[in-house]
């Protein structure tokens, strides 16, 4: 009689703790939208040996509204000073005759940056794959630190990411971001939130983030 007392007081602590944990669980996933979000309002801006703008969707070598407005930023940050290299990121989907990093490289360009200062990361195809092949060309080339560009969604998932590279980063939101709407800011929050959790359980690979 003892012993199944036991074994039903046993029973009755593990499921306790096993609510305990889903439910801690459930809140660390669902705050994250709200970590996401106000990631997005600081900006870190300082002093760096580079700058990296994060690539997004171009066209046959002309960039998005999104990938317009981090490219102007980082080419803004490099003219006041803010750095002495800029690295563009992203590589290209099947079909595409330019790669991310190729059109902000150019638009980098036509913009009177010189072609000495610019580096390209040509293969990434998510934000992680881009990061860390952009801590090789600063690695390569003695950049010790770096001004990391993109939209404010985006930055809670690039500050995880740079932090487990190792990378010291400063992580900018693009004053110019082209997503304004409520719509909009909720659809990226989503799709970033998703990409956070694909990250972090490390099947990131399911999805182009």
């Amino acid at each position: 009689m003892a012993k199944k007392k036991n074994k039903a007081r046993g029973w009755v602590i593990f499921g306790r703790l096993f609510l305990v944990a889903v439910l801690i669980f459930a809140i660390y996933v669902l705050a994250i939208p709200a970590r996401i979000y106000f990631a997005g309002k600081k900006a870190d801006l300082q002093q760096a040996d580079c700058i990296i703008v994060m690539g997004a969707r171009q066209d046959n070598g002309n960039p998005s509204k999104i990938f317009e407005a981090r490219l102007r930023y980082g080419v803004e940050l490099y003219e006041r000073g803010f750095a002495r290299k800029l690295i563009f990121t992203g590589g290209k989907m099947p079909g595409d005759n330019f790669t991310e990093a190729e059109t902000g490289k150019a638009f980098a360009l036509e913009h009177g940056v010189p072609e000495k200062a610019i580096f390209i990361e040509n293969y990434g195809r998510d934000t992680y794959a881009s990061l860390r092949d952009s801590k090789k060309i600063m690695d390569e080339n003695s950049l010790e630190s770096a001004i990391i560009i993109s939209d404010p969604f985006h930055l809670f998932r690039i500050r995880q990411i740079a932090r487990d590279l190792n990378m010291t980063s400063f992580v900018a939101p693009t004053t110019y971001s082209a997503v304004k709407s409520r719509d909009m800011k909720w659809y990226y929050i989503k799709h970033e939130w998703q990409g956070y959790l694909f990250y972090r359980f490390g099947i990131r690979q399911l999805l182009r983030y």
